[in-house]
């Protein structure tokens, strides 16, 4: 970026067109952050910040606003599927079936030809062939056993793993059942077991943020202008999909890391790749799902064979030389935060998650 383009001019112009989508877009407010050449992993980075926190007359947001990540969260608990893959408990095309709670049924999709069932690799990457979103979601709140009973009536209209298209429900579906393959209360657990082994300095990336941090929280609104909720009714099944909070700088050292230029425990070792964890092979833990997850809703995502043949191509050829030593998979990254979120703190909620039992999954 430095050798053709002056620092000073990049800095302007992405200032520019912050402001721009502020203005156009009548927001409240907005926050975004950008690394300089080559200080990617360091704490100096550009800010830009427009708007207010929570309307007219309040504060600009700053390196310390509370905001809702929403789908950012996914890159979370791709990492999270990833790390499973890379300690040996899971391989990428391990079926959802296989580790899903007893009782419950995971849609596959089957002709004369035989029966294709969903894998983990296809609920990361969105090919799964489930909808965004179920329908009908009661206002009091969306549960796993809610969510297991909507997939039991759910019948697949493509072959998993040969169309994409973005799911949160594919993402709630990946996310409880890593919580289940863990034993675990519920994503937020989850969730501080990734921030506990990779030592993620992330004091504000929470699932349930306290009543410190809720006052330094950017409030959200609808298109309309009315305060949106702070929950999202499809919580607490879909929090891995969309539930977690943040500031900028924490964000910052989320992005470093999927750019390579911080190290942490669950780093690979130099001969690791990503093509190892199809085999859900225990030496390696590099491959940033989190890249396969980011896909923009509009874009082109090729099928999931040809995901697999890029995979196999990389555990062949190895880390790609001028990359560090890294995983080519691990050197994109993206972090995005504005007030559109939601985000209301009056309207907290936090219903248990708890484990499903079986006898919640019929009828």
């Amino acid at each position: 970026m430095g050798n053709t383009v002056s620092d000073s001019k990049v800095k302007a112009a992405l200032a520019a067109t912050v402001e721009l989508y502020y203005r156009t877009n009548k927001i409240v407010g907005i926050i975004a952050g950008a690394f300089p050449a080559g200080t990617a992993g360091t704490s100096n980075y550009w800010l830009f910040a427009e708007g207010t926190m929570r309307g007219p007359n309040s504060t600009p947001p700053d390196r310390k606003t509370m905001w809702q990540l929403g789908s950012v969260t996914k890159t979370f608990t791709a990492t999270l599927l990833a790390g499973a893959a890379s300690e040996g408990r899971l391989a990428l095309d391990t079926t959802v079936q296989s580790l899903a709670p007893s009782g419950a049924v995971i849609p596959a999709y089957s002709t004369y030809q035989g029966t294709t069932e969903i894998r983990l690799l296809d609920l990361a990457t969105h090919t799964a062939g489930l909808p965004q979103d179920p329908p009908n979601v009661p206002a009091g709140g969306y549960t796993p056993s809610d969510m297991y009973r909507y997939l039991r009536g759910y019948a697949l209209a493509v072959r998993p793993g040969e169309g994409w298209n973005y799911s949160n429900l594919g993402y709630g579906l990946l996310s409880n059942v890593l919580v289940n393959l863990d034993d675990l209360k519920g994503y937020g657990a989850l969730f501080d077991e990734l921030k506990r082994k990779g030592k993620f300095e992330l004091p504000d990336t929470v699932l349930d943020p306290k009543p410190e941090q809720r006052t330094r929280l950017a409030w959200g609104y609808d298109a309309t202008g009315a305060r949106a909720p702070w929950r999202t009714v499809t919580w607490p099944a879909f929090d891995g999909s969309g539930a977690l909070y943040s500031t900028i700088d924490d964000a910052m050292v989320w992005l470093s890391y999927n750019l390579g230029a911080l190290s942490s425990p669950l780093d690979p070792p130099a001969s690791c790749h990503s093509g190892c964890l199809l085999q859900g092979s225990s030496e390696c833990h590099g491959a940033r799902m989190a890249v396969l997850s980011a896909r923009r809703r509009t874009g082109h995502v090729p099928g999931q064979r040809r995901i697999d043949q890029r995979l196999q191509q990389l555990c062949r050829l190895g880390p790609r030389a001028g990359s560090g030593g890294r995983d080519p998979l691990q050197q994109l990254g993206r972090v995005a935060s504005n007030s559109w979120s939601g985000n209301a703190p009056d309207s907290h909620a936090s219903p248990a998650t708890g484990q499903v039992k079986p006898e919640d999954l019929s009828g």
